[in-house]
């Protein structure tokens, strides 16, 4: 197991592997935590054990990350920021397939309106909740698959917020899941105790 104390070179390396479980429902393999949305893998470059943890182990212990660039972080400092460029990378690819797909099938005007969606997720990380439901009725207009819990949606401004609240119940409950818990909880007075 990763070893806080240990002074040789560092054994365990996250091997880039990276679960997100939509919820949070996973258990971390080394330190036995409850309720992690994400798992990330690491491995003992000795042995080839490996264990699927949540990312406080793997900044706390003598666990290696490697950064977008390749490049191994052993400062605990940094790791949390490599780590946190894994899962962003890993979840924008999960984001971007399914209208990718949807894109080789639209017609210019709907291509220029996905462009426009994607366009406004690559600046702010995150979707308007007006775009969301509107991708993803197109997506399922067109039959086109996508995990709907991994499709942030930002709250930042007023008029995202706005638009959150003008939503129909039966858009709201597009996007509930697409909401962090903090933002679920801010929330929760719109959409009574339980999601919509």
């Amino acid at each position: 197991m990763p070893d806080k104390t240990d002074n040789s070179p560092v054994q365990w390396i996250h091997t880039g592997g990276f679960r997100d479980y939509g919820a949070p429902q996973a258990v971390c393999e080394l330190c036995g935590h409850t309720r992690l949305r994400y798992h990330f893998l690491i491995a003992n470059r000795e042995t080839g054990e490996a264990l699927w943890v949540g990312s406080k182990c793997i900044e706390q212990f003598e666990v290696a990350v490697r950064n977008a660039q390749g490049q191994l972080v052993e400062d605990p400092a940094r790791k949390g920021q490599a780590l946190r460029e894994v899962m962003r990378e890993t979840l924008t690819e999960r984001v971007l397939v399914p209208i990718d797909t949807l894109f080789e099938q639209a017609d210019r005007q709907l291509q220029s309106k996905l462009r426009w969606i994607t366009g406004k997720f690559t600046r702010r990380g995150g979707f308007s909740p007006k775009d969301l439901v509107t991708l993803f009725r197109l997506l399922d207009a067109h039959n086109i698959e996508y995990e709907p819990g991994i499709y942030p949606v930002t709250l930042r401004s007023k008029k995202d917020r706005v638009e959150l609240v003008n939503l129909s119940r039966t858009a709201s409950s597009m996007i509930w899941d697409c909401l962090s818990t903090a933002q679920q909880e801010k929330n929760r007075q719109l959409f009574g105790d339980h999601r919509p």
